[in-house]
């Protein structure tokens, strides 16, 4: 079975009539109303999940680039999940990847809810104006680090 084929699988064990669209992509809405793409790479056979974290503002656009920058530069706070540019939507988002090749529907789900999660932290820490850098500056004493949940990083 192909990595497409395996996500398919996966994406109707989830929930019926979920399914990869012609472009490889299945939007899933939560019943919180969050959203997330999960798509298929092909090319390294992993399953992506990218979620929006924030439109960027034209009079917050450089500040909340280089802060996404700082936070990316930090492994502890997001581990694998990464914050990308969309020069199509001109937002920021938070993308994860994961082998698909022995991913099952409950860890796919569990994966899709840690990555809301810590897409709501860094969206409330983006738009809270706040520097990791000015945070370690001050006092010393780093920010606390975001809770990655047990099985979100796959050994």
């Amino acid at each position: 079975m192909d990595v497409r084929e395996q996500l398919d699988r996966i994406l109707g064990d989830m929930r019926k009539g979920l399914a990869l669209d012609a472009n490889g992509e299945c939007a899933i809405e939560t019943d919180d109303g969050d959203e997330v793409l999960v798509s298929v790479s092909e090319e390294t056979n992993q399953a992506v999940l990218s979620v929006a974290v924030s439109n960027l503002r034209e009079d917050e656009r450089e500040e909340m680039l280089e802060e996404a920058l700082v936070i990316n530069d930090d492994l502890t706070l997001t581990g694998p999940a990464r914050i990308c540019f969309s020069r199509d939507h001109d937002m920021l988002l938070l993308r994860y990847a994961v082998d698909a090749e022995n991913l099952e529907s409950a860890e796919l789900e569990a994966l899709i809810v840690a990555v809301l999660e810590l897409a709501e932290s860094v969206r409330d820490h983006l738009l809270s104006g706040d520097s990791l850098e000015a945070d370690t500056e001050g006092d010393g004493e780093a920010p606390p680090e975001h809770e990655i949940p047990p099985g979100f990083i796959k050994a």
